[in-house]
């Protein structure tokens, strides 16, 4: 692997140790995690006579271009960063180190996505992108921080895992067609399954559940490191009018769930065949009414781009592919129809153990769809782009 994980008791102490060989120490982090750990942190590199700044972001910052900016400036002359926090505090940090060229040290406190492991960030504003980053330097999981994750970040965790259902069908289905898939879906669907089962666990031995998940998410990110953007998780993105704003997990799984039905009402259509490109007028009244950024910004108008989509994508509808479909419509049918069980399923176990599951989630319905046409546009997913191209999505 390109990055180093420690995972045990007083990691903590480690970082510190390591910490040693640098001079200047610049930490980002948000206002809980600073609260709780940076005080140890703190008084250990006071102990070995470290130079050190903190950044805090916002409370219930987003990984915005604006807190990127914000954070980069505060860089000074550090040679080494290191981001104390969740998720956001992880993704800010990674795209800065990559601004600035500096190395970056991931320091969990809390059990979250795999974005601690891997070398993409995700931007969520002004409009969502995914940036590529180098890995991270070193990752220092201490056991003592991890099992007091908060159950909000829990769930938001195990409903990660559980999203990744669908990049397990959208696999299988670039497997049958193309034959070049390297991540082993055996195993991912494996893993996936063992995250299910910790559920149990949470109201019998927190500790454990907890220990567990965190293990299993990094697992997450070694089987899915060829494969890592799924079409669920830039479907999240794209989702800003919702209660669950704060909780990428969840937004992650509703997303999940709503591409594993378009797969399901896809792939049991009796005839697989093109019936119309995307509906040009809706597509573009939908990109003016969002000025989006990124590759979309940089065409010279919005008809432009879609035509840009439109030419890069052709070779989706090529006869060849549309045989395989064909031959293989109800093994995929099959494969989308059992994901959508399998997360039916675990929404009833966790709902019964988890009050905070029973909330009503409230979201701009509007949007959802509006954004799963422009999904396949904006970004580069086989399978919503396959099926965005074969018309159905018009129909969304």
């Amino acid at each position: 692997m390109e990055n180093t994980v420690i995972f045990e008791k007083n990691a903590i102490s480690k970082l510190c140790d390591e910490l040693k060989i640098y001079n200047k120490i610049y930490i980002i982090t948000s206002p809980t995690p600073r609260s709780m750990y940076l005080g140890i942190i703190s008084n250990l590199l006071n102990e070995r006579n470290k130079t050190f700044w903190v950044h805090t972001l916002p409370k219930n910052a987003i990984c915005s271009k604006d807190n990127i900016l914000i954070s980069t400036s505060k860089v000074k002359s550090a040679n080494i960063i290191v981001a104390l926090g969740a998720g956001t505090v992880c993704d800010v940090a990674k795209i800065v180190g990559e601004k600035v060229d500096v190395p970056v040290i991931v320091v969990p406190t809390t059990v979250s996505h795999f974005g601690f492991f891997n070398n993409i960030s995700y931007i969520s504003s002004p409009e969502p992108e995914v940036v590529e980053t180098r890995y991270p330097k070193k990752v220092f999981i201490d056991e003592g921080i991890i099992e007091k994750s908060p159950e909000n970040f829990i769930n938001s965790a195990l409903s990660f895992a559980i999203s990744l259902s669908e990049q397990s069908v959208a696999l299988f289905a670039q497997d049958k067609i193309f034959g070049d898939v390297k991540t082993n879906i055996f195993e991912l669907d494996s893993k996936i399954k063992k995250i299910e089962e910790l559920t149990g666990w949470l109201s019998l031995s927190k500790s454990f559940a907890v220990l567990n998940l965190m293990d299993y998410i990094y697992d997450l990110f070694v089987i899915l490191k060829n494969n890592p953007i799924t079409s669920s998780i830039c479907y999240a993105l794209m989702i800003s009018s919702s209660t669950l704003k704060h909780n990428f997990g969840e937004k992650c799984l509703l997303c999940s769930r709503v591409l594993l039905r378009v797969y399901n009402e896809f792939f049991a259509q009796k005839n697989i065949f093109p019936k119309d490109i995307p509906d040009r007028e809706k597509i573009l009244f939908l990109l003016e009414k969002r000025p989006l950024t990124g590759n979309i910004n940089s065409a010279s108008n919005h008809q432009k781009y879609f035509e840009n989509y439109i030419n890069s994508t052709n070779n989706l509808l090529s006869t060849s592919i549309q045989n395989l479909f064909k031959i293989n419509k109800f093994k995929l049918q099959e494969k989308c129809l059992e994901k959508e069980i399998f997360v039916s399923k675990f929404l009833n176990k966790f709902r019964l153990i988890n009050s905070d599951m029973n909330q009503i989630r409230m979201i701009d319905e509007h949007q959802l769809f509006s954004n799963l046409e422009l999904l396949p546009l904006q970004f580069n997913n086989f399978l919503p782009q396959l099926i965005s191209r074969f018309g159905f999505l018009n129909v969304i």
